[in-house]
């Protein structure tokens, strides 16, 4: 028995065997393709869109607006202590980085 002629003729069929992702795109564009129900629907003409609901009521009440006037002046505040410890802490990194840089100069003076 010839078996490796069989082997690269069994090898030479399945080359010619699309891939399990080819088959995947193909039906793919298959689905893709307009039908004629897909043409039916698009000659048929689509109603006229709805007219917009009337906007709703914003009247506020008395409460509703106390309540939001607490929470901007709460956000304001934590607004006003956020850019304070920003502050307090960027001049920490200066001190620290004028600090290295003292102890830095006193070494290099030292081993000159």
């Amino acid at each position: 028995a010839n078996l490796p002629a069989a082997a690269s003729a069994r090898r030479a069929k399945e080359a010619l065997r699309p891939s399990s992702t080819e088959i995947a795109v193909e039906e793919e564009e298959e689905e893709k393709k307009p039908t004629k129900a897909d043409d039916q629907k698009a000659a048929v003409p689509s109603p006229p869109p709805a007219a917009a609901p009337p906007p709703p009521d914003l009247r506020v009440d008395r409460s509703s607006e106390d309540k939001i006037k607490q929470l901007e002046a709460q956000l304001a505040e934590w607004q006003r202590n956020q850019e304070a410890a920003d502050l307090k802490t960027h001049r920490r990194i200066v001190e620290l980085l004028e600090q290295s840089a003292d102890k830095q100069k006193l070494l290099d003076d030292a081993e000159k």
